[in-house]
């Protein structure tokens, strides 16, 4: 089964404003030809790939938790308390 993460407004759009606001500083720098603009970007865009979506499965013998591009994998019998 497959679950995903609860999003807590605030925080969705504080994360929100924060890539808008890093997205148009990368962009307006690249665009004025100021060095920092693309690894800004690659910075934004890390993020974003890494941070979203968050989803939960769960199988016969574990629970997995992927996070963008990142997985990891917990036994179920290694979970202690909740």
């Amino acid at each position: 089964m497959t679950y995903r993460s609860k999003v807590d407004i605030g925080l969705a759009m504080g994360v929100g404003v924060g890539l808008a606001l890093g997205w148009g500083a990368a962009f307006i720098a690249i665009s004025r030809g100021i060095v920092y603009g693309w690894p800004l970007l690659l910075v934004v865009v890390g993020v974003v790939t890494v941070v979203f979506p968050v989803r939960y499965r769960i199988t016969e013998t574990e629970l997995i938790v992927r996070s963008g591009v990142l997985r990891k994998r917990i036994l179920l019998d290694s979970i202690e308390e909740v």
